[in-house]
């Protein structure tokens, strides 16, 4: 967990991160196997999630940021 932050901070990425130290929202969302994946709209509603990662897995989840969008 130490190397998620400096990791992250040198990526320059455009989103935030979190990290789950104690494992207390993975148990409140039941997220069993990472990665794991959440759409939510923009009334903080999950409308998707998908475990694991395969390639291909990013195809459906654009699909669902579109249909979210309305697009």
């Amino acid at each position: 967990m130490a190397r998620v932050a400096p990791y992250v901070n040198g990526q320059d990425w455009d989103y935030e991160f979190f990290l789950d130290p104690n494992g207390d929202l993975k148990r409140a969302l039941n997220v069993n196997n990472i990665p794991h994946t959440f759409l939510v709209n923009g009334k903080g509603e999950i409308v998707y999630q998908h475990n694991n990662y395969e390639p291909g897995d990013e195809n459906e989840l654009y699909q669902k940021v579109k249909q979210a969008a309305g697009k």
